[in-house]
């Protein structure tokens, strides 16, 4: 872990001391040349809580791994890395930035305007295992999405389509309506306005939206509309008032999200097309191109690293993707020992590697699981209705 860590040119790597004599030989020997790796010997260490407070205001974001496989004797307990994590937390909380001090405010404000309207929905948790031995396809908007538009649009009437937002023009360019739609982000942007602002949502079957999008999404035409809590504890006020709460662990953006979701409906077979997670000609989505500094100071491309691509050989990403793809194999990992049951598929045609898919075309995809007994034309509007 620690050299995967020093291969991808993690900035500060801290470990905590076991006293085992191997490892503490090997960072010994490898903190000479690599400034970043750090042995300290307690929760409360200094160096630990001096780089966290130096860096803070640089909206420092930090991953604790503890559970990764190994033989080591000693091994920390949820407890501990529980109390180092609010050790953490206590010495950012008035300093760093990141997704929840960035839009926080936002939440509560669109939380409440969109109390009214959510109450009468239901949680997208009323129609858990409802999709059982269903199989879907996520379709991402990753560069790399245009290769595999002509073989998606030939399995639309075979499979539950689901489209995160910024895929939306891409397949509406090919006539291909989703099934399902995700979209979670509580502000409006410029795609927002070219792309949702004016869509026509009206065969959309099913329309998931975050408790704290903006309201205007809420009175979309689309045949039926969830909601979800995707922001943990940020959003127990509104499931409190409510009275249902949905779980989303180990997600960091809305393709975790959709990949929880779609396991929690029961789907069997859930691939993705355009999870790149990679940049191809200074794009890293299929409709955009990193041409402003605002673009490039969101996508961190002035801090391009490479990464193993799916196909072999090696793709550019950057911290920002890094840290989704590591956020994705520990998701995949715990799906899997709740549910042996689904198969989770990466059928993007070119991009980073994420460890724990299984890594086929989408040709492949549909050899592999298609069946003429699927129920796909009418099952969303019959789960809906029973609710």
């Amino acid at each position: 872990l620690i050299q995967e860590l020093i291969n991808i040119n993690q900035k500060n790597i801290f470990v905590i001391n076991q006293n085992i004599k191997i490892i503490n030989y090997y960072i010994k020997n490898n903190n000479i040349n690599y400034k970043g790796l750090k042995l300290i010997n307690s929760l409360k260490d200094k160096g630990l809580s001096v780089s966290f407070l130096n860096h803070a205001n640089n909206k420092i974001n930090y991953q604790i791994w503890a559970d990764f496989p190994n033989t080591l004797k000693n091994k920390f307990n949820n407890k501990d890395i529980t109390n180092l994590k609010k050790q953490i937390d206590i010495i950012l909380k008035k300093n760093s930035g990141g997704t929840a001090s960035t839009f926080k405010t936002l939440w509560i404000k669109n939380g409440i305007s969109n109390l009214k309207t959510i109450f009468k929905l239901p949680n997208i948790n009323k129609f858990k295992k409802k999709f059982t031995n269903q199989s879907a396809i996520i379709v991402c908007p990753g560069p790399s999405l245009k290769n595999n538009l002509d073989v998606l649009q030939k399995l639309k009437d075979k499979y539950f389509i689901c489209s995160l937002g910024h895929s939306l023009m891409a397949l509406d360019a090919k006539k291909i309506t989703p099934d399902i739609l995700i979209h979670v982000d509580p502000a409006s942007s410029e795609w927002y306005r070219k792309t949702l602002k004016n869509y026509n949502f009206s065969k959309i079957k099913l329309l998931i939206l975050a408790a704290t999008c903006e309201k205007q999404l809420l009175k979309k035409k689309a045949k039926n509309i969830a909601w979800v809590s995707t922001n943990n504890s940020y959003d127990d006020w509104i499931c409190d008032l409510i009275g249902d709460k949905n779980s989303l662990l180990n997600v960091a953006n809305v393709s975790h999200v959709a990949l929880t979701i779609l396991t929690n409906l029961g789907f069997k077979n859930i691939a993705f097309i355009g999870l790149d997670h990679s940049i191809t000609e200074n794009k890293f989505y299929i409709n955009s191109k990193a041409s402003t500094n605002e673009d490039i100071k969101i996508w961190g491309m002035s801090k391009l690293r490479t990464w193993p691509a799916i196909n072999g050989g090696i793709v550019k990403s950057n911290y920002k993707f890094i840290n989704s793809i590591m956020v994705f194999e520990r998701l995949i990992k715990r799906i899997k020992s709740e549910n042996n049951n689904v198969n989770l598929y990466n059928c993007t045609y070119q991009g980073a590697l994420i460890k724990g898919f299984n890594n086929i075309t989408l040709k492949d995809y549909y050899k592999k699981t298609y069946s003429e007994q699927s129920k796909k034309n009418n099952l969303i509007l019959e789960v809906v209705n029973k609710y």
